[in-house]
């Protein structure tokens, strides 16, 4: 015995293995520095010591949406359906989203588990949560079906089922994209934007799929998205702590920082935190909820208790661990039993605050009441001197050209920015503006603010006889497509990586282009170097627009480009 103390001594005083979990959070290193607290290392038994080292190297490698097995017995609970890792191992990997309950059982061994979780606030922020001990979570929001679809032209994203909706975002041709539900005729997707986790919706004419649309879930505009345990209940032990360097059980959570707040349902209790919170429920007593840092918001948003950082609150709790009773008053944080926390393992450092006073609570509440009421202003830039922005005060058709007789061929919504390029006026002295995405506006449609310049006027010209198409983003080189011009449409597959290849490509495939299943003659250039290894070849094919819609489809091999387009009349 004395021999495991010694070595659980010695990893102790490493700073690396020092950690009880350690998280990988944006890119950011492991903390290596030496806990705020001491650990009294006699008086701790082995098991915790080493379940502390071995839960942080094992969890190195999670990234945000997983959860990892740090350490000791977890027992896993997935939703049906879900095709989710194992959970069995310490440094087991699996979804968050597929868990519907986790057991961590302490008796045969110190245990420690970890969740990086998406943020409501939005997909790019992580709410993580560090559970250890004797613990028991369900998370209560089962996963939507899901798959992933390709845009097989320029694709966008509206913040509504509705064609002419806001663009939100714009999806590059063989670009994937995650489709969670669908509209009740099938005909409009909601997916998930990358990188920002908001939410919109695409049409389902400019994409192939890996599943079947009608599997997934019939969904209103504004319906929400709520994430893995965002609605949680939670069981903890309490006053079981193994020695004086190991923690109580309970649950560490902590959001992206202490200004967004993110919304939590923890055992029935609405929370809207931006903080780093210590809590633990046991059945037939307390949730009792301690705030470190940030501050929290408790209860309906209309009659809720805010607790600061410094203050605790306890919630009544029937033994089937759902709320019995009003809740208690913010209390003055009692830190004598949290020393022992590892929050020098969390992504943002935090050290135990200072407990407040009854009067220090009530003039935080009444601080943070104020700000809600008053905002602060927002600065007022001099006209003289801010950036030109133009924006559209209505909602407003965009037009082929310069008056109504032109065809209307897009839409814009209140609110939305342009960049006028040139001034025209119609035949009923109506003033327009050409954008630089070539379509027309009325320019009393947009009002300017800031130091914005003369749009330049020109007299309106008869369209160019020629004109590009380029396949892969749907859009013409030569201003809109009109009728009677001569339109070269292009399209660009893969390179190769040898001059051979490139001049043997025809043999495999000479490329196809239809319009409307027209099938068109397909020339191809010589093979262009682009780079010492890498060779292209431009594919076209000439053709006469007419007024109407089309459907232009180029392929060659597994290179499949769709284009859906209206040449207007005028």
């Amino acid at each position: 015995m004395n021999a495991i103390l010694t070595k659980a001594r010695c990893m102790v005083r490493s700073p690396l293995l020092l950690t009880l979990f350690v998280l990988i959070f944006g890119g950011l290193a492991v903390w290596q520095s030496p806990p705020t607290h001491a650990q009294d290392v006699e008086s701790c038994p082995a098991n915790v010591l080493l379940a502390q080292a071995r839960a942080g190297a094992a969890c190195m490698r999670m990234e945000r949406g997983q959860a990892c097995h740090g350490a000791g017995t977890v027992t896993a609970d997935f939703w049906p359906g879900t095709d989710a890792a194992p959970f069995a191992q310490p440094g087991a990997l699996t979804d968050a989203a597929a868990l519907r309950q986790l057991r961590l059982d302490p008796t045969a061994g110190w245990t420690v588990t970890t969740l990086l979780l998406p943020s409501t606030v939005t997909g790019v922020r992580t709410t993580t949560m560090l559970l250890f001990g004797d613990v028991e979570i369900a998370n209560a929001v089962e996963p939507l079906p899901s798959f992933l679809i390709t845009a097989t032209g320029s694709l966008n994203v509206r913040e509504r089922p509705v064609v002419g909706a806001a663009i939100i975002e714009r999806v590059g041709v063989r670009e994937a994209i995650t489709a969670n539900g669908r509209n009740a005729e099938a005909d409009w997707l909601r997916v998930v934007v990358p990188d920002t986790g908001q939410i919109g919706w695409v049409s389902v004419g400019s994409i192939t799929t890996e599943g079947n649309i009608g599997d997934l879930t019939p969904l209103a505009p504004d319906d929400a998205l709520d994430r893995p345990f965002e609605i949680i209940t939670l069981r903890t032990n309490a006053d079981d702590a193994l020695c004086t360097g190991a923690p109580e059980s309970g649950a560490l959570i902590q959001t992206s920082n202490v200004q967004d707040q993110v919304e939590i349902t923890l055992n029935g209790v609405d929370l809207r935190a931006a903080a780093t919170l210590f809590v633990q429920a046991q059945p037939g007593e307390t949730l009792m909820l301690r705030v470190l840092d940030g501050g929290v918001e408790v209860g309906p948003s209309d009659d809720a208790v805010y607790v600061p950082a410094g203050a605790q609150i306890a919630i009544p709790l029937g033994a089937d661990l759902a709320v019995r009773g009003a809740f208690g008053p913010a209390e003055s944080l009692i830190v004598d039993d949290l020393t022992a926390l590892p929050l020098t393992n969390l992504p943002g450092r935090v050290r135990l605050p200072d407990p407040l006073t009854a009067a220090g609570i009530a003039e935080a509440q009444a601080a943070y009441a104020a700000a809600a009421v008053e905002p602060p202003p927002t600065p007022t830039p001099d006209p003289a001197t801010a950036a030109c922005r133009r924006i559209t005060q209505r909602d407003v058709s965009l037009y082929a050209g310069p008056g109504r007789t032109f065809e209307v061929i897009n839409a814009l919504n209140a609110g939305a920015f342009v960049t006028p390029i040139f001034r025209a006026v119609d035949a009923d002295g109506n003033i327009w503006w050409q954008l630089n995405t070539s379509n027309w506006i009325l320019a009393d449609a947009v009002i300017s603010v800031g130091a914005c310049g003369e749009v330049p006027a020109i007299e309106v010209v008869a369209p160019p006889t020629n004109n590009t198409l380029i396949m892969e983003t749907c859009e013409s080189t030569n201003g809109p497509l009109r009728a009677g011009q001569n339109v070269t449409i292009e399209f660009r597959p893969p390179s190769w990586e040898t001059l051979a290849q490139a001049q043997s490509a025809l043999n495999a495939d000479p490329g196809t282009i239809t319009v409307d299943e027209q099938r068109l003659r397909v020339r191809a250039t010589q093979p262009i170097r682009i780079a010492d290894e890498a060779y292209i070849r431009v594919f076209s094919a000439q053709w006469r627009a007419q007024p109407g819609s089309y459907r232009i489809v180029s392929q060659r091999l597994s290179y499949l480009l769709i284009c859906n387009l209206t040449v207007p009349v005028g």
